[in-house]
């Protein structure tokens, strides 16, 4: 089963809150990726290999330290694998405040406090970003903002 979460114009986590009511069984796979880039074939499939390898990990393609407290803390962009036990509604407590318009940090977080290991492969998997599109979607939400 493949539910595809898109909410326009909503909080950058709300994908995620959305999942989360959508599928509730723990032992189920959640990608979490972005639509602002091209996945190559298999990527998904490197993934699983790699969280095959490390059960009850986080997996992540790449990441990275922040400050002192090390990392890695899984990079979304390039696709990050997990459970849905791995998360519960604390998370949203996590993503509340400074931190809603970041999941990156709160998602770590959330996991690190739950004591769930974060991993990289540390490859890309041949993900791109497309172009010139983030740009026309920024000029959209400045016209949004603007009340144009």
């Amino acid at each position: 089963r493949v539910h595809v979460v898109c909410r326009p114009l909503a909080l950058p986590a709300s994908h995620l809150l959305r999942l989360m009511e959508l599928e509730t069984r723990p032992g189920t796979f959640l990608l979490l990726c972005d639509d602002l880039r091209r996945y190559a074939r298999g990527s998904l499939a490197q993934l699983v290999a790699a969280a095959d390898l490390f059960p009850g990990v986080a997996m992540g393609a790449v990441g990275y330290s922040y400050g002192e407290h090390g990392g890695p803390v899984p990079a979304l962009g390039p696709g990050v694998l997990l459970y849905r036990g791995m998360l519960d509604t604390g998370l949203r407590d996590h993503l509340a405040g400074d931190c809603a318009g970041l999941v990156e940090l709160p998602l770590a977080a959330h996991l690190a406090l739950k004591g769930i290991r974060s991993r990289v492969i540390g490859t890309s998997l041949g993900t791109r970003a497309f172009s010139g599109f983030r740009a026309r979607r920024s000029r959209s939400a400045d016209d949004l903002s603007a009340g144009r």
